[in-house]
């Protein structure tokens, strides 16, 4: 049994992502999938979860009951989560793991709110102990128009890994949006040489000196797994996302 978390920063495409790889697990595996949603303050949903936090409490409720504006009050929200983490835990499909084949975990679209604050962390390394457990990080293609920003999302993905010590396997979002994709590309493929993304970068001072550090950092980084490409829209990508999954559990190297 496998618990994949979705994260990534505020509108990379997790919810969509999750309701499309929903259909194909249930369309083209005939898995039994079971979908969480962690985030308060999300108005509709494109799948039906088997459990919603939105049970216990809303955003709404905690800005109306702490007096919080919508920032405060998703770092309260997850607070709340860690807080009653075994009152949570202790419902499906938690409650009864071994009907499961997959759990699909949604999160708020606040990373910096849920995933890189204590709390956030508490959660997850509860979830960790329940079963085999990898968070899928989100790189927006979309909002990539530039070498910068590829690096920018790609060690904050990086951030995420150190902070939660849990495997996180990188997947590009949106490939059908796609603005620059020659820095994609020396993203996904793990045997492209990011070093000559700097020729293409305009950096000046600072930053000039600091990029090619960066980007050896992204070399080391990209480790055993290879990013994937993805169109919730086309569903596209889906298999090579749930090989890449797997292969986080699996001793026998790439799967594809």
């Amino acid at each position: 049994m496998v618990i994949a978390v979705f994260t990534g920063v505020a509108g990379s495409g997790k919810s969509t992502l999750i309701a499309s790889y929903y259909k194909w697990l249930k369309r083209r595996l005939i898995t039994r999938v079971a979908v969480v949603n962690l985030d308060p303050g999300a108005e509709v949903l494109l799948y039906r979860p088997t459990l919603d936090i939105r049970g216990f409490f809303t955003l709404e409720d905690v800005m109306r009951k702490f007096r919080l504006g919508p920032n405060g009050a998703f770092i309260k929200a997850a607070e709340l989560v860690a807080e009653n983490i075994d009152k949570v835990l202790s419902k499906e499909p938690f409650s009864n793991l071994e009907e499961w084949d997959m759990v699909l975990v949604d999160t708020p679209g606040q990373l910096e709110a849920f995933i890189l604050r204590p709390a956030g962390s508490k959660v997850l390394q509860e979830l960790s102990k329940r079963g085999n457990t990898v968070v899928v990080y989100l790189i927006d293609s979309s909002v990539v128009e530039n070498v910068a920003d590829a690096i920018t999302l790609w060690l904050l993905g990086f951030l995420v890994q150190v902070k939660l010590g849990l495997d996180v396997v990188p997947v590009l979002s949106k490939a059908d949006l796609a603005k620059n994709v020659s820095a994609l590309k020396s993203l996904v493929d793990k045997d492209a040489d990011v070093s000559r993304l700097f020729d293409t970068l305009e950096a000046k001072g600072l930053v000039a000196d600091l990029v090619p550090e960066f980007l050896h950092l992204v070399n080391k980084t990209r480790g055993a797994f290879r990013a994937v490409a993805v169109s919730a829209v086309r569903e596209e990508g889906l298999e090579e996302l749930h090989f890449l999954i797997h292969e986080a559990f699996c001793g026998c190297g790439d799967l594809t």
